[in-house]
């Protein structure tokens, strides 16, 4: 079974006109961090709404998003795929993002935020009624915002690639562990925030997740 280690920030940059393959520098990090945590953080102190008004409880047991380097090495080496469809790399969870256009920035970090942003608005595009994760629930398309406020998973990595000549486009693809999106399982415990935490984190107050020590740190400071 795949088990990722515990080294934080990794990144590569380049030329989008010269290289082959890029990734993300710090910048992008943090980006993907902030619009991950914040999710969860709304989710967790019971103020997010998703679409029709349907207002989420709070969370009793949502863990703090950290940067992992090898989560980031896995979904790099996917991207320079231009992968077309999902991995089913055993035990973790995949989100991807497509990007095309003529005008493609060569500064991969915001294309971070970018893609976040579309994953988090599946809860506003689609249904968000069940706490239980239903086969017809992940069917109707908020997959990877699910993925995204999976209550058990605490790191992610995410890797970039500029793909083909004549259309190009970028890859976008993000790598979490452990793996949500299990059917029939709770997307997290219902309750007081923060009242279950896992044992090894404590609750930040501030945003309502159960981080490991040092976790806040390491997620605004980089």
């Amino acid at each position: 079974m795949w088990q990722p280690n515990g080294c934080i920030f990794v990144g590569i940059v380049c030329s989008i006109a010269l290289c082959a393959a890029a990734g993300f520098t710090h910048e992008g990090h943090r980006s993907f961090l902030r619009v991950h945590n914040k999710l969860r953080s709304d989710v967790a102190m019971g103020r997010y709404v998703a679409k029709g008004g349907v207002k989420k409880p709070p969370a009793t047991n949502m863990k703090m998003l950290l940067w992992n380097s090898s989560l980031a090495d896995s979904a790099q080496k996917y991207a320079e795929t231009c992968p077309k469809e999902h991995s089913e790399i055993d035990n973790i969870g995949e989100s991807l993002f497509w990007i095309g256009g003529e005008k493609l920035s060569e500064d991969y970090n915001q294309y971070a935020k970018m893609a976040s942003d579309v994953w988090k608005e599946e809860f506003q595009k689609f249904d968000w009624s069940t706490n239980n994760l239903t086969a017809t629930l992940f069917k109707s398309g908020v997959g990877h915002a699910t993925q995204m406020v999976w209550a058990d998973t605490d790191r992610i990595g995410c890797g970039a690639k500029l793909c083909g000549r004549k259309s190009p486009k970028i890859a976008v693809v993000c790598h979490y562990y452990p793996a949500g999106n299990t059917l029939s399982r709770l997307i997290y415990d219902e309750g007081k925030t923060c009242s279950s935490c896992p044992t090894g984190t404590t609750c930040n107050q501030h945003l309502g997740l159960c981080a490991p020590p040092g976790g806040f740190r390491r997620v605004v400071r980089g």
